[in-house]
């Protein structure tokens, strides 16, 4: 059956990342902060990335991937299983890129264990919060 919901990230996060002799963040997979296995990420460079100065996926192996593009490129990718990861940002531009998360509808699980916080034991990624939800509405034929 078609999938008529999705749950996205209510504000996706914009990166900025300066020339630096640092990589910004760490090599991790999204499960490491409790997002759910259903989550599809995907990356959205809004500058020339290339090289030191984009986002790497580590895919198993000891094989890494960067993900180049120009303006528009849209990128997708497992985030919850692929470690992803920077490089110092060697180069003399800086990199800015939008990434936000999405799992379909019949994949998100609002209860989900391994999003609770550790003390609380409250839900971390929620619908209301960090998610919104979409419907496909079919006799329209558009999404709200």
């Amino acid at each position: 059956s078609p999938c008529d919901e999705v749950i996205f990230q209510a504000m996706p996060s914009l990166r900025v990342v300066v020339p630096n002799f640092r990589p910004a963040g760490r090599r991790h997979r999204d499960r490491d902060y409790g997002h759910q296995p259903g989550q599809i990420n995907w990356w959205l460079p809004l500058a020339p990335a290339r090289g030191s100065n984009t986002l790497w996926l580590e895919l198993g192996g000891g094989m890494c991937q960067p993900l180049e593009g120009d303006f528009g490129t849209l990128h997708r990718f497992h985030g919850h299983e692929l470690r992803h990861f920077t490089h110092p940002n060697n180069t003399s531009f800086t990199r800015v890129s939008l990434d936000f998360r999405v799992v379909p509808g019949p994949c998100y699980d609002d209860d989900f264990p391994g999003s609770r916080h550790p003390t609380s034991g409250r839900q971390c990624f929620f619908v209301g919060g960090y998610y919104a939800r979409a419907l496909f509405d079919e006799a329209a034929g558009l999404w709200r």
